[in-house]
């Protein structure tokens, strides 16, 4: 595993300046079921909402070290088309370590997004991610638009 983190690491760090750390600084990686993941990014969540949500990668700050990148088991870390969710987290875990200041999660996602997308171009991979939910992610809520 740390092989491909570091593999990814260098790719991302080459795309976007963060730098890129050593093995020995990496995030540590949990494989978890679909429904502890649910349970993880939406703990608060009623059981009917997290039951309805996919989650196939989170990156916790505050767990270990150097943070921890959870990830679904129903990632087949061997298709490297489900890389994808590895470079959104690492995205996450170097705009932690880098130190830059962010005006909001939503600003994080969206840098993640971009940087996820441009992997995916770069190997001729599909990018299906929803642009609409991408949209909304990326807002920060004073920037919410309305609805009604």
């Amino acid at each position: 595993m740390n092989a491909l983190l570091l593999a990814l690491l260098a790719w991302i760090g080459g795309q976007t300046g963060y730098a890129v750390p050593s093995a020995e600084e990496l995030p540590a990686v949990e494989r978890l079921d679909p429904a502890a993941m649910r349970q993880v990014v939406y703990p608060h969540a009623s059981t009917e909402r997290a039951r309805q949500r996919t989650v196939l990668g989170a990156y916790d700050v505050r767990q270990g070290v150097n943070g921890t990148i959870y990830l679904s088991t129903d990632v087949d870390l061997a298709d490297e088309a489900s890389h994808e969710v590895l470079v959104h987290e690492l995205v996450h875990f170097l705009q932690y370590r880098s130190g830059r200041s962010y005006r909001c999660i939503g600003r994080m996602e969206a840098e993640a997004y971009a940087v996820t997308r441009a992997w995916l171009a770069a190997r001729g991979l599909p990018d299906r991610h929803d642009d609409v939910a991408i949209f909304f992610a990326s807002k920060c809520p004073d920037e919410m638009p309305a609805l009604f």
